[in-house]
């Protein structure tokens, strides 16, 4: 059946419907405009070897020199460490233990043996005249347990020289267990000899009373250089780290200590033979390990607005700080689980001068945390002018802090909620084994080491709790370069993505090359 085309029909005219519909159906067509009847030029790009290879050839030669330089850039921060003395020992004493019970073993059953050919032989010398033969038997006995004997006797002796060995390893191992782990002063306390075990059993988190405990240390070089020592003083420990040495004591007990330092040329004195370039800025950090600061509920609880200075947040917080919301009917600020288990240990660390005075060393509070969360996301509510006193009358500290927001700094410029130490807290860690910025040591001049060799100690005020979740916490020194800290990811990123890229356009440029030319002439059927 032939049908006819009407363009009417098309756009929603039909013969007989009403002129009012019509009219309707008309409004609703798109304007005859090239976006709304699709008719703009696309863009479709052809992939071809004259465009693929040549950008993969680019991204590698850009991104393999750019790895190199931050890889490189990393490895030059040194971390001294200690190598792991402490298991190489215990399988030493291991092995030596079942050298010891074989030996114990085999000397048992020579004993057997000896007592056994002390018989034979007795009643061969008793029947001497009458039994040849049982002399012969008891003669062989007497040889195979004189054997036997001799066996056991080198065994033992070879026992007593792995036992020696191996408690030479363990007493070594014992003044290196600190480093085993790598680059801090742990002052957990969960060993009886460690002078803050008493403080990790009753912290004082929300304690007026606090427990303090001392960790004492010496460097034998200026910490941001790194110089070979001779012979270590007295007491001291050495770590020979890629030809270099470090030496440590600490109350001639065991502690976790690793130095990070930028390598410059260093002459006799341990000062830079290059221009000031070993003399720079000492950071101390905190960290913490089994602490899940990623976990969902813990990221949401928190008020943004009201950490951004909203009078009205401040008095009504966000429901996903709850539980801790509200306390004694009043708001809670700042409210959420961040900002209620901010660390709240303090440390401080003195010089002890050669005359047995302590000089404290100064740490800066400010200039810890990013810009822009200083300037742009953590605000006072009523301005950087107001009083803070009065602002937050209404409102009530979080339930595990022992003073309130407005009493965390008598700087006003570091107090509330633009307090360094807060806003650093509140950047959660993407890992358990996290560490945060705690202070900056200035460097004094450019030929003065920041921290030069001696005697030093960290006192600390132990409030934070973590026995309670098995974790640990140290403190961190550490230099930077211009990359930060030491990280060696984004340049073995940066070398692994141009490698990839650059060899990808080897392979394919072959192929290109091999099979590029081949049935070009041919017919295309239809």
């Amino acid at each position: 059946m032939a049908s006819s085309y009407n363009a009417k029909e098309e756009d929603g005219h039909r013969p007989g419907a009403p002129g009012s519909v019509g009219n309707a159906n008309r409004g609703r067509k798109p304007d005859n405009t090239a976006f709304k009847q699709q008719r703009l030029p696309a863009w479709q790009p052809i992939l071809t070897a004259g465009t693929v290879l040549p950008a993969f050839f680019i991204i590698g030669l850009i991104f393999i020199p750019i790895g190199i330089g931050l890889f490189v850039t990393s490895n030059n921060i040194k971390e001294f460490e200690a190598t792991s003395y402490y298991a190489e020992a215990t399988s030493y004493y291991a092995e030596a233990t079942s050298y010891y019970a074989e030996a114990t073993s085999y000397y048992a059953e020579a004993t057997s043996y000896y007592a056994e050919a002390t018989s034979y032989y007795a009643e061969a010398t008793s029947y001497y005249a009458e039994a040849t033969s049982y002399y012969a038997e008891a003669t062989s006995y007497y040889a195979e347990a004189t054997s036997y004997y001799a066996e056991a006797t080198s065994y033992y002796a070879e026992a007593t020289s792995y036992y020696a060995e191996a408690t030479s390893y363990y007493a070594e191992a014992t003044s290196y267990y600190a480093e085993d782990n790598y680059e801090y002063i742990d002052y957990t306390g969960k060993d009886e000899s460690s002078p803050c075990y008493n403080c990790l059993k009753n912290p004082s988190w929300n304690s007026t009373t606090p427990c303090t405990c001392t960790v004492n240390f010496s460097l034998e070089q200026p910490f941001e250089l790194e110089h070979p020592h001779t012979v270590p003083a007295d007491g001291a420990v050495g770590v020979e780290v890629e030809g270099h040495q470090a030496f440590w004591t600490c109350d001639n007990k065991p502690f976790i200590l690793v130095l990070t330092t930028v390598p410059p040329h260093t002459d006799s004195l341990g000062v830079s033979t290059k221009t000031k370039a070993g003399l720079s800025n000492v950071f101390m950090y905190y960290g913490l390990s089994n602490f899940y600061q990623n976990h969902r509920r813990y990221v949401k609880s928190r008020d943004d607005s009201q950490l951004n200075g909203d009078l009205s947040s401040l008095t009504k917080p966000s429901k996903e700080c709850e539980p801790y919301h509200t306390n004694d009917n009043k708001p809670i600020a700042p409210c959420g689980a961040i900002a209620n288990s901010m660390f709240n240990d303090t440390l401080e660390l003195f010089y002890i001068d050669p005359n047995g005075t302590r000089t404290m060393i100064p740490l800066m509070r400010k200039g810890i945390a990013w810009w822009t969360d200083k300037h742009v996301k953590f605000r006072n509510p009523g301005g950087s002018n107001a009083n803070l006193t009065v602002v937050f009358k209404d409102t009530t500290k979080p339930i595990n802090w022992h003073k309130p927001v407005y009493e965390l700094d008598t700087d006003s410029e570091n107090n509330g909620f633009i307090n360094e130490d807060f806003i650093v807290w509140m950047r959660t860690a993407a890992l358990p084994t996290f560490r945060k910025l705690y202070r900056i040591i200035q460097k004094k001049n450019n030929m003065t080491p920041t921290l030069p060799r001696g005697n030093y100690t960290l006192e600390v005020t132990y409030n934070y709790p973590v026995d309670s979740f098995d974790g640990s916490k140290r403190m961190i020194l550490s230099t930077i370069s211009w990359m930060g800290g030491k990280n060696p990811f984004l340049g073995i990123a940066y070398i692994t993505v141009g490698s990839v890229c650059f060899f990808l356009g080897v392979v394919l440029l072959i192929i290109h090359h091999k099979y590029g030319n081949r049935n070009n002439s041919s017919d295309i059927p239809n």
